[in-house]
């Protein structure tokens, strides 16, 4: 810089020393000068032009993307244009440095501008001498910025490395499940970046500045008070991957939600339900609901047991119905022939019998298809057996009577008949060799025969 410095003053004083006292002599050495400095601007614009275009050559030829993994951060077409961009600010720069110069002599030819040309002169040399001077002394913090990053580089690959033959069982530490190989080196990847960023941040320009800190505290209340639940869903997140509550591919119900999960990252839950719907669900409502995994214990002995429930009349045998239940479960695709299809009797109701059928199956993921066709089955298997799964209220021994008004007027439990108000309540008369009809309210002994109810003045006996 100081070269430059003497080789200027050393120019101007030459110029100086002419007897160009004359305003004449003055202008003509000016033009002299200045179309002098034009041809050096020409012959600059041809190398620059020249150099780009066998760099172009080379370009188009040897580079390559710059990658990341699997990912292209700049492809060669990029990276070729930042190099014509480099390569035009620099032919840029040397013009303006031609262009100074050529000021520099052309003011410094007057008598009435030399003083100015040297104040500007030295503002201009001035300034870069700090800048490089500033340069300089920042090259030690430069140093460790670039160290840092590197240490922090091959660390990354290195657990990389690790964590891909933990993910492949090539590597094997006892308690640790290959699902939690890469979840951890995410994590362990976000720790080595946030200590490098708060090793380099001391060593940025300007990192102790006033306006640099201020800018840092705002920036830090934004991210404290905007992240919130992008906090809570990543710290769920977390919670889900080493709870193993489910994984890729199972079928689970979270809620509401019923489907496959296709994807589970530190903030949602893809889940694809049997409609192809994809609903993306926080991880934050993941872990505050309850998970059904219907696939976890399928891969396993004996399997995921699927049951359905079907009502039958009293008058249906019981082994008849556990039969066609049975036929109908294996005759139904994914389901296990072994151990086999059984049935539970779970409730005994007033007017039918609730049979459940249980079968395994190893195919959780095609559940709703299974219970399609197992229906289907069973509706098929209970047709051709002659078997009415329909359930009334009226059995086939009882016929419908209707009691007397009078009788309707002392018994407020029985429901009066809207068809015909005057006909009295529509009731229940058995056959002459049923047993007496037993109501909740009051009890009486049923005709022998048919006709309406004769009043023989005994009252109801009132329960």
């Amino acid at each position: 810089m100081d070269s430059l410095k003497n080789g200027l003053e050393s120019m101007r004083q030459a110029m100086a020393a002419l007897d160009l006292e004359n305003p004449l002599w003055a202008a003509l050495a000016a033009i002299v000068v200045t179309v002098f400095f034009l041809i050096l601007i020409r012959i600059w614009r041809r190398i620059t032009n020249r150099l780009g275009a066998r760099l172009r050559d080379v370009w188009s030829t040897r580079l390559k993307p710059l990658r990341f993994q699997n990912l292209d951060i700049l492809s060669a077409e990029d990276i070729a244009s930042l190099l014509e961009d480099g390569l035009k600010v620099l032919h840029r720069l040397g013009t303006i440095v031609l262009v100074v110069l050529n000021l520099n002599l052309v003011f410094g030819i007057f008598p009435a501008t030399r003083g100015f040309v040297a104040t500007v002169l030295g503002i201009v040399t001035t300034a870069i001498a700090t800048m490089f001077e500033e340069f300089v002394a920042y090259l030690p913090k430069l140093a460790v910025i670039i160290v840092t990053a590197l240490v922090a580089y091959y660390a990354i690959r290195l657990a990389r490395l690790i964590f891909r033959g933990l993910a492949t069982r090539r590597i094997t530490i006892s308690g640790f499940y290959p699902e939690w190989a890469m979840p951890t080196f995410g994590l362990i990847r976000l720790m080595i970046i946030t200590v490098a960023f708060v090793l380099v941040l001391p060593n940025l320009p300007a990192a102790h500045s006033p306006a640099f800190r201020g800018v840092s505290i705002f920036v830090a209340i934004l991210v404290s008070l905007g992240s919130t639940a992008a906090v809570a869903n990543m710290v769920a997140g977390v919670v889900l991957t080493y709870t193993r509550a489910f994984k890729i591919g199972d079928l689970v119900r979270i809620a509401d939600t019923l489907g496959s999960v296709q994807e589970k990252t530190l903030f949602v839950t893809r889940v694809t339900t049997p409609k192809n719907v994809e609903i993306a669900i926080p991880n934050a409502m993941v872990l505050a609901n309850h998970i059904i995994n219907y696939s976890s214990l399928a891969r396993r002995e004996p399997g995921l047991v699927l049951h359905t429930t079907v009502t039958i009349g009293y008058d249906v045998p019981q082994e008849d119905v556990r039969t066609l239940l049975i036929e109908a479960a294996m005759a139904t695709q994914n389901i296990e022939p072994e151990p086999e299809p059984f049935v539970l009797v779970t409730s005994l109701d007033d007017f039918y019998v609730s049979h459940e059928i249980n079968a395994y199956t190893r195919q959780a993921r095609s559940m709703p298809a299974t219970y399609s066709e197992l229906h289907g089955h069973i509706v098929d298997n209970f047709n051709k057996a002659g078997v009415d799964r329909r359930t009334t209220r009226r059995s086939e021994t009882e016929t419908p009577w209707h009691c007397p008004r009078t009788i309707c007027r002392r018994t407020t439990n029985l429901r009066r008949s809207r068809s015909n108000p005057s006909r009295g309540c529509l009731v229940k008369r058995r056959r002459a060799d049923a047993p007496s009809l037993s109501l909740p309210q009051f009890s009486f002994t049923a005709p022998p025969q048919a006709g309406s109810l004769r009043h023989n003045g005994a009252r109801p006996v009132v329960g």
